[in-house]
């Protein structure tokens, strides 16, 4: 398939996490077309083709135009959500959707301050309510400032994830994306610090206490263990990296 690179100086290459086949690949190379040729090869009709790609649409009408925000590998945002998107076509098979809309579209509600039914209505462009569904149910709730409260809603917030049929595949796929792009990963030794390292600790603390249990209730665990594993294997190397830095400052004073 002949892929378009969709980056730029201002928005460098997306880091190529997802794997396809026998390689690693970029969503920065899968634009709007490259993306619809990729659904008809795995067998999706055309309605469900449109309704992807409408989803799409939203998200990068959401993103693509907030050049201050991007990721922390500095990509555009929008390579963030179409990526999750392909990672649960090419990585977990997925081909429903409604699941594949929710995927591009889940950090909607969080980024634009309107729900998703205004928002519908106000582009014009058709929403499955069972996309509407998915994409409230994975939103990540706001925080009100308590401690405590905030954590009884993250608590349940995961439960009702969990007790859903679709919504656990688009929540493991985003986590899967979060852990290969951090910057641990992606950084420079030299560049790597303790608040990358700090960061890194507290994804996997959060996934292995509330996206793994919803992983291996629906059989999704075989997909998001061995990134667990990769993070906290190079997160101990990490560890020692600072760790001889700090001795080799030490040393010199």
């Amino acid at each position: 398939m002949e892929k378009q690179n969709l980056t730029s100086k201002t928005h460098p290459r997306a880091p190529e996490v997802i794997r396809f086949w026998d390689k690693l690949v970029s969503a920065s190379d899968y634009g709007c077309e490259e993306t619809r040729k990729l659904l008809k090869i795995k067998w999706l009709s055309e309605d469900s083709i449109s309704q992807i790609m409408a989803a799409r649409t939203i998200a990068k009408l959401i993103h693509w135009y907030w050049k201050i925000v991007t990721r922390r590998t500095w990509e555009r945002y929008f390579d963030h959500v179409s990526w999750v998107t392909l990672l649960l076509l090419l990585e977990l098979w997925e081909t429903d959707p409604d699941t594949l809309s929710a995927a591009e579209d889940h950090d909607v509600l969080e980024d634009w301050k309107i729900d998703l039914w205004e928002m519908k209505n106000l582009i014009n462009f058709r929403v499955s309510p069972g996309t509407l569904e998915i994409t409230e149910m994975v939103t990540n709730p706001k925080k009100t400032g308590d401690e405590k409260k905030d954590k009884q809603i993250k608590t349940r917030h995961y439960h009702l994830i969990s007790h859903h049929k679709k919504a656990p595949r688009v929540k493991v796929g985003d986590r899967m994306y979060n852990l290969r792009c951090l910057e641990i990963f992606h950084f420079n030794e030299s560049e790597i610090t303790e608040k990358h390292l700090k960061k890194a600790e507290e994804q996997i603390e959060e996934t292995i206490k509330h996206i793994l249990p919803i992983a291996l209730k629906h059989d999704l665990g075989r997909y998001l263990i061995p990134d667990i594993e990769k993070v906290e294997k190079r997160a101990s190397e990490v560890r020692l990296i600072l760790v001889q830095r700090k001795t080799k400052k030490a040393v010199k004073i």
